[in-house]
């Protein structure tokens, strides 16, 4: 029998899988609201809005939202959670989400997205 972490694992496995390209894009735009917003601080209402912008396409999966801000190391550096807060989504009801910061590998916040 499997824990809720280690199905909520696979079901990220399986995404960086099917939607490898979409999340690419994502995290790039992600990577980028890091390094020119205040604080650095990145949530998925940001990349919902920029969706809705047309800034980035929307997943073909609702639950791809939570794999952009998957934690560990990525080739670059790496997502830091850095807190909650009360999503101003309509959509979603005053749910807790994620607060993120992009951090190059030695651990400092990024300043700039090369």
């Amino acid at each position: 029998m499997s824990t809720g972490t280690e199905q909520l694992q696979l079901g990220f496995n399986r995404l960086e899988l099917s939607h490898a390209q979409w999340l690419s894009q994502a995290r790039t735009h992600a990577k980028h609201l890091s390094a020119t917003q205040t604080g650095g601080r990145v949530t998925s209402d940001d990349l919902r809005r920029a969706a809705d912008q047309g800034l980035i396409q929307h997943p073909h999966h609702r639950n791809a939202w939570g794999a952009v801000f998957r934690e560990g190391i990525h080739k670059s550096g790496f997502w830091k959670r850095m807190g909650t807060t009360s999503s101003t989504l309509p959509s979603n009801h005053d749910r807790k989400i994620g607060v993120w910061v992009w951090c190059v590998p030695d651990g400092q916040y990024i300043v700039e997205v090369t």
